[in-house]
């Protein structure tokens, strides 16, 4: 988890553990130890390069549109991969 307040709860901290998940605070400034910053990346490189090709190529481009494309463009593999991306970021630094 990121260092914001309401993930240092005890509501968030008893949760966690009745699901049997670790709970452990990535360091302060560390967006590499969450892999939903992954996820965020690519969707803005998707969206980025699918509004540059439309202006481009002066086509109509919609933003709502482009930006559920880009998430849906996110498998589970992908999630994976961030996961183990950020958990070998948290190991390395601990």
């Amino acid at each position: 988890m990121d260092q914001l307040t309401a993930h240092k709860t005890n509501r968030v901290k008893t949760q966690m553990e009745k699901l049997g998940q670790q709970y452990i605070l990535a360091p302060i400034y560390s967006p590499e130890a969450n892999p939903i910053e992954f996820s965020f990346a690519k969707v803005k490189r998707i969206y980025k390069k699918r509004k540059l090709e439309a202006l481009s190529q002066g086509q109509a481009f919609d933003p709502d549109q482009e930006i559920t494309d880009a998430f849906n463009s996110i498998s589970s593999q992908n999630a994976q991969s961030y996961a183990a991306k950020s958990n070998r970021f948290l190991v390395q630094t601990s």
